[in-house]
């Protein structure tokens, strides 16, 4: 499902028009966006956690030249499943 048909359910399924939808989608998706940035962490219940997670610097070798280098500490947004959502996958997986 992408945005568009994401909006056009909501839309469908509280009776509004499809603008208003739309609007509540990306106004919703700014908010998350924005949280990430300060560092905050997004939760919602049943669904699941949006959070920014900073990963360690760590050494590697330049195969080309053979040299020990070290990538810089780095940082990337992550989503997790709540717990329910997880057991229903993994419940699926099993048949």
């Amino acid at each position: 499902m992408e945005t568009h048909e994401l909006t056009l359910q909501l839309a469908k399924h509280l009776g509004m028009s499809p603008q208003h939808a739309q609007n509540a989608v990306k106004a919703t998706f700014l908010i998350i966006e924005s949280e990430l940035k300060k560092g905050n962490q997004v939760t919602i219940s049943g669904f699941g956690v949006f959070e920014v997670i900073t990963a360690r610097p760590r050494a590697y070798t330049n195969p080309e030249t053979g040299k020990v280098e070290v990538e810089p500490e780095n940082s990337a947004p992550m989503f997790r499943f709540a717990r329910e959502i997880r057991s229903w996958f993994k419940e699926k997986l099993k048949k």
